[in-house]
């Protein structure tokens, strides 16, 4: 029995039985009512979240257009063999949105390949996290195991490492995306944004000229 019905009986046991009854009909009417549109209101958010789905389909996609365009451009003989440090950065410019994405892979601390692309997202913790899983992606691809990757970025590496929680719903896009890649055999640490950023400028200025450099 609902239990607002169940205040109405109590509250009108000395009530004559015509009263009563009118009483409990119209209590019963609302409560469907109130169901009815309580019902409503979950088909509603159930909607939201079909179109949560899509704005989510529409950020990630940003991620695979730039694999393509990452794979149509490097070398088919390209090999990663004897990579053991990958570092990545990302810049991003607040009010156009716009940026770059910086990746240089080592051996033995001697750069031997680079990526420098333009990226779109509309934060700069959106930006590191994509870049993050570019690298992954690649590390899948090209069986690149018991290397280190390293950012300056806290948030993602911190979250992808299981040290924080992604509270952020949008990030959380990017989050498991980036837990769908066997990382086991990769070790993710965050380092001085000095020691990235000495990299990145060579890069960025294209002052030091990497072999099979992607620009």
């Amino acid at each position: 029995m609902d239990h607002r019905v169940k205040c109405f009986i109590e509250d009108f046991n000395d009530m004559p039985t015509d009263d009563f009854n009118n009483v409990l009909v119209t209590t019963i009417k609302k409560t469907k009512i109130k169901n009815r549109n309580k019902k409503h209101k979950n088909s509603l958010l159930d909607n939201s979240d079909d179109m949560s789905e899509n704005a989510k389909n529409i950020k990630i996609k940003i991620v695979d257009d730039l694999l393509i365009g990452i794979y149509n451009e490097l070398p088919k003989e390209l090999s990663f063999n004897g990579v053991n440090k990958i570092q990545y950065h990302s810049t991003h410019n607040m009010h156009t949105n716009k940026g770059k994405f910086v990746i240089a892979f080592f051996n033995n601390n001697k750069i031997i390949y680079s990526i420098c692309k333009p990226i779109k997202v509309d934060s700069h913790n959106r930006g590191e996290y994509v870049t993050l899983i570019i690298v992954l992606d690649i590390c899948s691809k090209y069986d690149i195991k018991n290397c280190v990757i390293q950012g300056c970025n806290c948030l993602p590496i911190n979250q992808v490492n299981r040290l924080w929680k992604v509270k952020n719903e949008e990030l959380k896009i990017f989050y498991y995306r980036s837990k769908s890649y066997p990382i086991k055999d990769l070790k993710i640490e965050l380092t001085d944004i000095e020691d990235i950023n000495v990299i990145m400028k060579i890069i960025y200025l294209n002052l030091y000229k990497v072999r099979n450099c992607v620009h």
